[in-house]
């Protein structure tokens, strides 16, 4: 009777989360056609899509700290493909990611849509997405970075790429530094993680089977810059805020 109640549960949470993906394929699309993705009412539509999706998921979120309200540089421990719906379902947000994401099923395409900017890795490849960085940030907008460049298990941060840094240095932005933690019954999260080789629909289906998983987002206090600042002293910075909120 119990695999039955929970067959039935996948089946509605599943059923859910279809047609509001595909609400958000109509609608999303639509008014990016019709209006750039920095307007105040395209961001709030696209909030509100993924703060829906968090419910949709069981996942309950937790605010710790003051989300900062002025635009920046966002950076991030990097846990599961969650993140961006967490963090975007609770602050007005552009996703900077690897140009491999946008094949992605499902994920891919939505990031596409709601403005996410992808980018190429590799050598030589620092510097065009340090300009692209810098210019977003320089017309006011709010750019997340996960400094990682991987995903982790959640139970370490492992060293930010400094060079990541110099957009924000340029343009005289603030960093944002934000610190992800999933729970469930009061101990890590052994579902969240989304790392190595997982495959996405396996993954997905995890989640689906779970009740509930608390997620603790903390925001923390926001680190001044200028063009004398240095990558490598940020960074630190940083990442030592964010181990110290999660570990």
């Amino acid at each position: 009777m119990q695999k039955l109640i929970q067959k039935l549960r996948i089946a509605t949470k599943a059923t859910k989360l279809l047609v509001h993906f595909s609400l958000g394929g109509i609608l999303i699309p639509t008014l990016g056609f019709w209006l750039p993705f920095n307007t105040s009412f395209h961001k709030k539509i696209t909030q509100w899509w993924l703060k829906r999706a968090c419910n949709i998921l069981s996942l309950t979120v937790k605010i710790k700290g003051q989300l900062p309200s002025d635009p920046g540089f966002f950076v991030s421990n990097h846990v599961s493909w969650m993140d961006i719906i967490v963090i975007g379902g609770h602050t007005p947000i552009r996703f900077l990611s690897k140009a491999e994401v946008r094949q992605w099923p499902i994920i891919g395409w939505f990031a596409a849509c709601t403005g996410t900017l992808f980018i190429q890795r590799g050598n030589g490849k620092s510097t065009v997405m340090a300009n692209i960085i810098q210019e977003e940030l320089g017309k006011g907008e709010s750019i997340l970075v996960f400094p990682e460049a991987t995903s982790t298990d959640g139970k370490q941060v492992r060293r930010f790429f400094p060079n990541m840094f110099s957009a924000p240095i340029n343009a005289n932005a603030p960093v944002h530094p934000l610190a992800i933690h999933y729970s469930e019954n009061g101990s890590p999260s052994s579902k969240a993680p989304f790392i190595n080789d997982d495959e996405f629909f396996s993954h997905l289906l995890s989640i689906l089977k779970s009740d509930n998983i608390n997620v603790t987002l903390h925001a923390l206090n926001s680190i001044s810059t200028n063009i004398d600042s240095r990558r490598k002293v940020v960074s630190d910075l940083a990442r030592e805020q964010i181990t110290d909120a999660i570990l």
